[in-house]
């Protein structure tokens, strides 16, 4: 079942905690978060100072707009499938 939490985007945090606010934060430049905003993740590096922005105006800071790698499966080599 989908929650609220799912729902939230990468623009959506950017238009809470404001694109300068991330880009003075995670020390990254103006094309690196509309670069993230167009994908639709932030890069995994960035997760620490986009969770604290997140927390100060009391936005959720949902793991899945985020790329972090996926778990290796012990029994086929290959990655699996991330929750959300």
């Amino acid at each position: 079942m989908e929650t609220e939490t799912d729902k939230i985007t990468v623009a959506q945090i950017c238009d809470k905690v404001g694109r300068a606010a991330i880009q003075q934060h995670v020390g990254v430049n103006s094309s690196s978060v509309s670069m993230a905003v167009k994908a639709g993740r932030f890069p995994a590096r960035w997760y620490a100072g986009v969770k604290q922005l997140c927390e100060q105006v009391r936005e959720p800071c949902p793991l899945h707009l985020f790329n972090f790698a996926e778990p290796i499966s012990l029994s086929t080599g290959k990655a699996t499938e991330g929750q959300k």
